[in-house]
Parts: C-alpha cells; structure tokens; sequence
C-alpha cells in the first residue's frame, strides 16, 4: 500500500486543502450500467438487422439507417456520432434549394430520400440516446450494478476534504445520466443521525414546484458548518432538463425552438405542466418537452458550447481550474477537444497536480494530450466502483471522517 497511487492521491487531495476539483466521466457511470457509445451503438445494429422498432425508433427510420449501414458491410465499427455526422450530411443535401445553386437530388442506395425524413431518423436517433442514459437502461448493458451505492460511497469519502467551515465539492462532467444525482437523493434518505457529513446538491436549479435553472445559484455561498456543498456542472447538459418560452412572448410569434431566450426546467408531469399553463404560471405555448437540453455528437456541437447555458457553464469550469491546485478525471479519455484543451492549460501551470483514474487511459496517451508535464501523474489504472472502495480503505484508515467507515 505503500506505492499505492491511490495513496498518493489521498495525501495530495490533504495537502491541497479544498483547492481541488472532480472531472467525472463516463466511466463514472459504467458501474452502474449506463451503456458505452459503442454498446449504443450495438444496441441499434441489433435492431437495424431485425428490423424490430423500439426505444422510439420508427419502421422508417430503421429503414434508412438500414440502407445507410448495410449488414454485409462485415466489422463495421461506426459509432453513434458517425451516424448522426453522416444523416446530417445527407440534411445539407436535401435541403431546401437555394436561388444561387443547382438542386441536389439525395439519395441512399437506390431510395430517394426528402429532408423531412432524415431530419425526423436524426430526431429519433438522438430521443433513443437519451432513453439509452436514462436510469432503466442498465437493462441493456451485461455490466454494472444498477445502483448507485458505490457514487454515493465516492462524495462521502470526498466530504471529509477541506476545512470544517468551507467543505465543498466542485465537479464538472459532460455526462448526460442521471447517477450523481441519483446518489443524491440515497444519500439524502439516510437517517438523520448517520447524516455526517451532510451533502447537499447545487446543481443550477432553484427549488419550486418547477425548478428552473439559474447560473446564480452557484454563487451563492456554500452550505453552513457541519455541511458540505456539491457543486455540480453538467457540462452538455441532462437528459431530465427542457424548457419553457418566456411569459412576454409574442403570443402570435412561432416560438418554437430552443434558444438563448428559453427558459431551462427540470421534466415535470404532463398533466401539472398544463395546469401550470392554465393558471398563467407558465407560456400557454406548446414546450418541447420531449427534446432534453443535451449536447447530442452531432457536427453542430462544437458550435452548441457558445449557447447558453453551455458556454457559461464551461467558463465556470475554466475559472474553476485556474484557482484549484488537484484535478481528479474518473472515467474519460478526454474525448471532446474544449475539454482537453482547458485540462492541458490546467496541466502546464506551475504547482497542479492531473490524477486520472481510468483502467482504458495509458500514460502514453496522456503525454500525447498533454504533453510531458510534470503535473500529469501516473496513471490510476482502476474501474470507478474498485477506485472508491481502496480509497475509502485508506479515509477509514486515516480517520478522516466520522462517517468514513461506514456504507452510504
């Protein structure tokens, strides 16, 4: 245990005080049985090849991508981004025809296809990633628990860091599911009495009947002493976020259509949602509550992180690592570009420490993305569930907590 990385990060994180932060990928979530994009991505060959709608896929949507991706086309490996990239290629071709050119006829295979078509298949190709991130869809995947007790176990252990009158946790993720906040509500059902210490959630949303995002609520101060604050920014969105079109819209105007004038809300019942617009609480106008504020990997969503609440949301993150001294990364291969490269500026400060805990990271691809910094440390080759067991070994060894020792 001596050589242990894990130990090397538990005494950094001490030293560091609450200058720290948590970078938590998709990996965070494998545990619990959130599927990978590739086991997404089988999910829907599978029912290409059947040929068998579900999960909001139509008989016609299965029909294009089943011209658009051949079964004979043996050891494909598209992906779902791949996928979504090439529909909206296809979009651009079959547009509306433009005065200045020629008019392009779209085709796949021997099928014409209108754009009304392929705009609808990329519409239900991203409703089905969206139910695949969804909290039943660990019945899909041949990995994970379906519970959350291990993320639970995680914020625990990491409480304990910090002073006793400023205990927060900052953590930025570009994950879509559900699990961090699903931990958070186990945790919040203990007995008052095992409640030590005490997590509450600040995740943008005031709380009201329809909790309504609102980047002030992470200024606010953090909780009294005795608690800790989990600062959480879901970086490309969540798959229970929608929205609302403001009061003073108007009323003859389209509407319709996520913009920087929308209003972000957490999904609420259909039926509170219409007594809400009947009483003049909410727009009378028809919300698009079947499409979450999620960046979807579409060719649009580089673009999407200047919208808000994207944008402000990733400033928060790169304020964020130009004040912390540690950044702990679970699960993720740094896989979007603005991601790395505001770790990267991270890593070439003066005094910063990278751990990345992950068992598919090399130490090789992390000097590709970052180069030979001397803040990268050696790799924590371990799953999420393995991770936080050892390191809550270490905690109940260190005596770092009065509740270290004990199961969320």
């Amino acid at each position: 245990m001596t050589d242990s990385p894990v130990l090397h990060l538990h005494n950094s994180l001490r030293q560091a005080k609450e200058r720290w932060a948590i970078l938590p990928g998709a990996g965070s979530s494998h545990d619990y049985g959130i599927p990978t994009m590739s086991e997404i991505a089988n999910i829907l060959r599978g029912m290409i090849k059947t040929r068998k709608p579900t999960h909001g896929i139509s008989d016609s949507t299965l029909a294009l991508l089943g011209e658009l991706c051949p079964e004979n086309e043996e050891g494909a490996d598209w992906n779902i981004e791949d996928l979504l990239t090439r529909l909206h290629q296809l979009l651009d071709a079959a547009a509306s025809p433009h005065a200045g050119f020629a008019t392009v006829t779209t085709a796949v295979g021997e099928t014409q296809v209108d754009s009304e078509a392929i705009r609808k298949s990329s519409d239900e190709l991203i409703s089905f990633m969206a139910t695949m991130c969804d909290l039943t869809s660990q019945e899909h995947t041949e990995h994970g628990t379906g519970r959350v007790d291990y993320l639970a176990d995680f914020f625990i252990s990491m409480a304990t860091f910090g002073s006793s009158t400023n205990r927060l946790i900052r953590a930025f993720t570009t994950n879509i599911d559900l699990c961090v906040e699903a931990a958070m509500v186990r945790l919040s059902q203990r007995r008052r009495s095992d409640r030590r210490p005490d997590i509450v959630l600040v995740d943008g949303f005031e709380s009201s009947i329809l909790p309504t995002f609102n980047m002030g609520c992470y200024t606010r101060p953090a909780s009294t002493t005795g608690r800790c604050s989990l600062y959480y920014w879901k970086l490309h969105g969540s798959v229970d976020w929608t929205y609302a079109q403001p009061l003073d819209d108007d009323e003859g105007e389209d509407g319709e259509g996520f913009s920087d004038q929308s209003i972000i809300v957490r999904r609420i019942d259909n039926e509170l949602w219409g007594d809400l617009a009947k009483c003049g609480s909410l727009h009378a106008k028809a919300t698009a509550e079947d499409q979450p504020i999620v960046i979807f990997p579409t060719p649009a969503k580089y673009s999407q992180t200047y919208t808000f609440p994207y944008m402000d949301m990733f400033e928060a993150f790169r304020r964020t690592l130009e004040e912390v001294e540690l950044l702990i990364c679970v699960g993720t291969s740094f896989p979007d570009q603005h991601i790395r490269s505001a770790v990267r500026s991270f890593a070439e400060r003066d005094n910063t420490l990278l751990f990345v805990v992950d068992p598919q990271v090399t130490d090789n691809s992390l000097r590709e993305f970052f180069g030979r910094s001397r803040s990268v440390q050696p790799v924590i080759s371990m799953g999420f569930e393995a991770f936080t067991k050892e390191f809550r070994t270490l905690e109940a060894v260190a005596g770092g907590g009065a509740g270290a020792e004990k199961k969320a």
